[in-house]
């Protein structure tokens, strides 16, 4: 999209309601994009951690309430933004998500990445150890989580942790 638009010659003085609706959407899509990261993270550690749990969260068609969470999360986050003033610079050939008050920093934005950030690195960080608690103690995962899966999240983690 950044592309296009800086092909077209596009400025916020040419279309402004346009970019405005258009990257409101986009914020939208981000935030959602990162709730749906964070339940995956969730759902990971779960995995390794508490099998019941996880399925009591997770099993069956409750993984479509989660599908609503991730949807209220993304509308409850950009709806809170106060003023917003979003448009892209050609110039920069970036976005631009700032607020019409007297600091133009969007919070929102800069609060739901931290927090993502923070989140899934934490929780991976905590699916890692645990997964390797349970191939040293002798390998055995129990009902935990299959051997696929255990190797594959193993061998996708960093070894020099």
């Amino acid at each position: 999209m950044a592309t296009l638009l800086s092909l077209l010659g596009t400025s916020l003085s040419v279309s402004q309601k346009f970019q405005l609706e258009r990257l409101i959407n986009a914020l939208g899509l981000w935030f959602a994009y990162c709730a749906a990261a964070m339940v995956l993270a969730l759902n990971r550690v779960l995995e390794f951690s508490s099998k019941r749990v996880c399925e009591m969260l997770f099993d069956g068609k409750k993984c479509y309430a989660w599908i609503l969470v991730v949807i209220g999360y993304a509308c409850g986050v950009q709806c809170t933004v106060n003023k917003p003033f979003y448009y892209y610079n050609p110039s920069e050939g970036a976005f631009n998500f700032f607020t019409l008050n007297p600091n133009p920093t969007n919070m929102n934005h800069v609060c739901n990445n931290l927090f993502k950030f923070f989140f899934v690195t934490i929780s991976y960080a905590l699916m890692w150890v645990l997964l390797k608690i349970k191939l040293r103690s002798g390998g055995q995962l129990g009902g935990q989580i299959s051997t696929l899966e255990a190797k594959v999240s193993y061998l996708t983690q960093p070894q020099n942790l």
